[in-house]
């Protein structure tokens, strides 16, 4: 009995020309890719709110902002690549209530995921959200299931 199945799995590390030719898996990506700024993820203020996403493999990010954490309709925006493989955005006007995510292209491929720096996210931490507001506590709905509040539920 075999423990292990052979997989015909494609694993794409993004097109060598996004990182200059450097291979993801040597010291010198590491050398030039690490980044070790504080601002990671999304920082918010009720005038605006910034992005910082470390995908240095990626050609081509984005944010997706949804209106509210079962919105299927997200409003995309387009982030611009920045330094050390950091994409950036700011978004402009109050996000307090809205909820994230991040679409990535590497290689062929396109990734949707959660902010992985968030400190509030929605139902079953699909969606990243806000800390806009200081009523960042989880409300009971009918049924008992927990609603998420206007600026999301901070773990803090």
């Amino acid at each position: 009995m075999a423990v292990q199945k052979d997989r015909n799995i494609r694993i794409d590390y993004g097109d060598p020309e996004v990182t200059k030719g450097v291979s993801v898996l040597s010291q010198q990506f590491d050398e030039l890719y690490v980044y070790d700024g504080a601002d990671l993820g999304l920082t918010y203020t009720p005038a605006h709110s910034s992005f910082r996403l470390w995908a240095p493999t990626a050609s081509k990010a984005y944010v997706l902002l949804y209106s509210d954490w079962h919105s299927e309709t997200p409003e995309r925006h387009p982030m611009r690549r920045d330094v050390k493989g950091t994409w950036v955005l700011q978004v402009d006007g109050n996000l307090a209530g809205r909820y994230y995510t991040y679409l990535v292209q590497v290689g062929e491929q396109w990734n949707e995921a959660c902010d992985p720096y968030a400190t509030a996210v929605g139902v079953n931490g699909d969606r990243a959200g806000d800390c806009g507001s200081s009523d960042n506590k989880s409300e009971a709905v009918e049924g008992g299931a927990p609603a998420i509040s206007p600026s999301g539920r901070c773990h803090q």
